[in-house]
């Protein structure tokens, strides 16, 4: 079964709206990373400081991802996207006030509002579709989101040089706070139709029976722990091994951020193809997803170990190249083959994507204590070959073009 309502005349403007979105709520937490010396000046401490923070975004977006996974195809989709902005606005206010609690206290309520906000975008995206149809609209969030991270920096630099990094912060307060009153308006304020009216604890046991499910989550986390190890360390492996320019640092990262977006929205269309077209052979998402992961991989470990730079830089867009097409399979696959349990999927996935994030910096921390850059790259190799064997195991479980249902309460 293609497209439920796909013709649907407000589908694109609903559909819009969610990228939007999606692409500015990921804003702010870039912001703290593009302006971590001056925000680290004002508050009088160190810019180690104010990235490890973060950290406790990180474990309150887990803690309240897994927590509330089970209840996001329970509410309807506008007020859960319009307070979630509005909260994300009122997050990055915080941060203006200049002082440690403030900026504590941003991170704490941007990873938990992101953490129910992610998916409920991801699976409002496909709301009233299926197959190809929803796993384009998911993707499409996905590719919002990576777009931010490449954009950020040019959107922000206006409102930055004109009133310092509060004005750029300020500015997505704005805007983010528009945006969620756009949202009261355009979306649904009714409950998801076409989903499980299941209980708190039953949502949790329906994902759990669902063929391959649990697998692919895992190794999501999996994939997500090294990508968040490579991001960790890279920079600090150009500058000790090449003695590189923080601007050319910051070039290999727009090449990687940018290859990483470009692939995840080629590969959302391409596995994902309009009616009448053809969905097999190499564009399945099942087998695009198994080749992005193994090109990660095989490209992941290379780029610590690489003599030269320019060989670091290409192998460094590589992995980029496999981790986009990897994002945009697993969405779709996800979103295709577990239609019942859209949000409940969706939100585990962010909270293992949370577990990659704290998981893995301390992982790469640890690997690269131990061994050196060489023991780092071991440690990559290790995550991504687990990754790709567990999620081609996973995936042999049922045919994501023929896997419709998933068991339902009785």
């Amino acid at each position: 079964m293609e497209a439920r309502n796909e013709n649907n005349p407000s589908r694109p403007r609903t559909l819009w709206t969610l990228m939007v979105a999606s692409f500015v709520s990921t804003l702010p937490i870039t912001a703290t990373s593009l302006f971590v010396a001056p925000i680290a000046a004002e508050l009088q401490t160190t810019a180690a400081m104010v990235g490890g923070l973060r950290g406790l975004g990180g474990v309150a977006a887990l803690l309240v991802g897994f927590a509330l996974a089970p209840l996001i195809d329970r509410v309807p989709r506008a007020p859960t996207v319009s307070g979630g902005l509005v909260l994300i606005a009122i997050a990055s206010l915080l941060v203006t006030v200049g002082q440690l609690p403030g900026l504590i206290t941003f991170y704490l309520l941007f990873g938990m509002t992101r953490a129910a906000l992610a998916p409920t975008l991801q699976a409002a995206s496909a709301d009233r579709l299926d197959g190809p149809a929803a796993g384009r609209a998911a993707t499409a969030m996905g590719s919002a989101q990576n777009l931010s991270g490449v954009l950020a920096g040019p959107l922000l630099a206006i409102p930055a040089l004109l009133a310092g990094w509060q004005g750029a912060f300020v500015a997505m307060c704005a805007a983010t706070a528009g945006l969620g009153l756009l949202c009261a308006l355009v979306l649904d304020w009714r409950r998801p139709a076409g989903v499980a009216r299941a209980g708190y604890r039953a949502a949790f046991r329906i994902v759990a029976q669902a063929p391959g499910a649990l697998p692919l989550l895992a190794a999501s986390s999996l994939r997500s722990c090294a990508q968040f190890a490579l991001v960790t360390f890279l920079a600090t492996f150009f500058a000790e091994q090449f003695g590189t320019s923080t601007a050319l640092v910051a070039w290999v990262w727009f090449l990687g951020a940018g290859a990483c977006c470009l692939v995840n929205l080629l590969v959302g269309r391409v596995a994902n193809p309009a009616p009448g077209q053809d969905a097999d052979g190499w564009r399945s998402p099942t087998r695009l997803l198994l080749a992005g992961s193994w090109v990660m991989a095989v490209f992941a470990p290379l780029v610590f170990v690489s003599p030269t730079v320019a060989l670091a830089i290409s192998v460094t867009v590589a992995f980029a190249v496999g981790l986009g097409a990897s994002q945009a399979a697993l969405d779709s696959v996800l979103v295709r083959r577990y239609v019942e349990v859209r949000g409940a999927v969706m939100g585990l996935n962010a909270a293992g994507v949370n577990v990659g994030m704290i998981g893995g910096a301390s992982v790469a921390g640890a690997s690269l204590s131990v061994g050196g850059f060489p023991g780092l790259a071991v440690m990559l190799f290790a995550l991504t070959t687990v990754a790709a064997i567990v999620m081609h195991l996973a995936l042999r479980s049922a045919d994501v073009d023929t896997m419709r249902e998933v068991p339902m309460p009785a």
